[in-house]
Order: structure tokens, then sequence, then C-alpha cells
């Protein structure tokens, strides 16, 4: 009676974890599947096209610290930008979770410092990688944050692109100025 017993309530134990499983992956799929039709609303794309979005999102959900979900984030915020599918594919997207890694940073919010930079510059999504680098190099070499480096970015970009002065000058004097503790849009500004 005891084996039994016990036997039964190992069972009704087992099957409660297996059902609460099952219930977050629906969770997490359902999560997923409204992302992906942000996606589709902020690109427009075609099926195939959102077929190789979401593809990517999974492949970056499997392969990096990040979930499926938090990709398919990123994409969107590098498409209301105006990166396109194939930049996106090609970079932008894996240079936005290079950031986010880096930067201790949400990966929708890399995405859109990564984007920001890529058109205060007019440089193609194909650069993402190259512009992760960057702001992750300039925010690691002083104190302060990439969301630090992003803000005196957003004051300074325009400017500096305007008149010539390239994204890898301007964080590196931004990163300079982080060392004297001038940091944001004080250092963006000075």
């Amino acid at each position: 009676g005891i084996a039994y017993e016990s036997l039964g309530r190992t069972g009704l134990t087992v099957s409660a974890i297996l059902g609460a499983g099952l219930t977050v992956a629906i969770v997490k799929f359902a999560e997923f599947d409204q992302q992906m039709s942000n996606v589709q609303a902020a690109t427009g794309e075609s099926a195939s096209e959102m077929e190789k979005l979401r593809k990517a999102a999974l492949e970056a959900g499997a392969s990096t610290v990040f979930s499926a979900t938090e990709a398919a984030s990123a994409i969107e915020e590098l498409a209301k930008s105006g990166v396109s599918v194939s930049d996106v594919m090609s970079g932008a997207l894996a240079g936005s979770l290079d950031l986010a890694a880096a930067g201790q940073l949400n990966v929708a919010r890399a995405a859109e410092i990564t984007s920001t930079a890529l058109n205060q510059y007019s440089l193609g999504g194909e650069k993402a990688a190259h512009v992760a680098d960057v702001l992750a190099a300039g925010a690691g070499k002083a104190m302060g944050s990439v969301e630090d480096l992003a803000n005196g970015l957003k004051f300074v970009g325009p400017v500096a692109a305007s008149m010539g002065v390239s994204l890898e000058e301007t964080a590196g004097v931004l990163a300079l100025f982080a060392q004297q503790g001038i940091l944001g849009e004080q250092a963006g500004t000075s």
C-alpha cells in the first residue's frame, strides 16, 4: 500500500511538472509569435522574407545568451530605423546582440543604439557589427556605459558626421570625456 501510494504521488508530481513545462513553452511561443507579428508590421515584408527573419531570430536564440523573442525585438527596432532585411541578416542583428551583451543592455535598446549610429553616420546595416564594436570599446575604455556613450552620441553624432568626423573619432573623444567624469548628454554637448 505505501509503495503504491508513494508511486501515485510521484506520478502526480511528474504530471504537474510536465504540465507546467508545457504551459511555459506555449507562453514562450506565443510571446515569440507576437514579437514576429510586430516585426511583420515594422517591415511589411513578404512571407518568404519573414521566414528568413523568423529563422534568424530562432538561430540567435539558440546560439546566444538571448532568447529568440529578444532577437526578434532587435530585428523590429532595426527595421523601424530603416535597416533592410539583407542587412539584418548580414550583420545588423549579430552586431546588436553583441552590443547588448557587451553593454549589459536590453536587446531592443542595443538595436536602437546601433541603428541610430548607423543612421547618423549614413552607414549601411552591414556595418552594424563594427558600430557595436566601436561603441562597446569606447564604453570599455572609460567610466560610464554604452548607454552613456549613446546619450553623448545623440547630441554630437549628427554634427560630427556632417563635419566629416568619423564614428570612431567621435566615440574616442566621448571616451576621453568619460575618463574625466563628463558623461552622457554633458559629454555630447561639450
